[in-house]
């Protein structure tokens, strides 16, 4: 059983490849049964594998998740021949650190032109498994600018029950001025019940362009995380 990273990393990257592996295969025009596509779904989910553990974007945005899920479309879609291809697993890594370079070149491409990254639809997930802050979210601000923040956390156990451990609102103001960042209030990080002792969210502040959140787990303990950007 593979247990992902960054469980939005792998979603996206496997309902981009298995429709593109679909549109390469040809997709049937008449009923079959769940079975007749079982290759299919085992390829994909072979493929997003190597682009979960490839990932070193963090936090994952909307940006990300369409840019992984299009490229990994675009990867297998008319590939061919699709069975040497897939007989060849050490290629993929290739293919996959070129993708994450292409994000990289759209992060940058957001950054010079001063344009926030929305978090998107999918919570963005994280994966802990000690007592160690883990960054889960990253906001630039662009000197002069005001901007308010508010998330909503949660922590789900990864014993297999799904529990949710602890939820959280987190909100916070940040201003620029003269290259200075600042909190224009103290953040408010309110929690609406916990079970367990899980240190829960955190916003700092980096250097004098960003504002992250972290999140911080329980030592030998598997612990997955979901966040939900809201703009206030």
């Amino acid at each position: 059983m593979f247990i992902p990273a960054n469980t939005t990393v792998f979603t996206a990257a496997f309902t981009g490849a298995l429709a593109g592996i679909m549109s390469t295969i040809g997709i049937p025009s008449s009923n079959t049964t769940n079975a007749s596509y079982a290759s299919a779904a085992s390829l994909a989910e072979g493929y997003a594998e190597v682009v979960d553990m490839l990932w070193d974007v963090s936090p994952t945005t909307q940006l990300d998740v369409e840019l992984i899920q299009g490229m990994c479309f675009a990867t297998w879609e008319d590939l061919a021949p699709i069975d040497s291809y897939k007989a060849d697993p050490a290629s993929w890594a290739l293919r996959v650190g070129a993708m994450i370079k292409v994000i990289h070149a759209a992060h940058s491409e957001y950054t010079a032109q001063g344009i926030t990254e929305p978090l998107g639809g999918l919570p963005v997930t994280q994966l802990t498994t000690d007592n160690v802050a883990a960054r889960v979210a990253r906001t630039p601000i662009a000197d002069g600018a005001v901007l308010s923040l508010r998330y909503i956390v949660s922590v789900h156990s990864t014993d297999g029950s799904g529990a949710v451990l602890g939820e959280w609102e987190v909100k916070g103001a940040y201003q620029v001025v003269a290259g200075v960042l600042t909190a224009a209030y103290a953040a408010v990080i309110t929690n609406t019940f916990i079970v367990g002792a899980p240190v829960g969210p955190t916003l700092t502040l980096n250097g004098n362009t960003d504002v992250d959140l972290n999140v911080t787990g329980i030592a030998a303990t598997g612990l997955t995380w979901l966040i939900s950007e809201y703009t206030l």
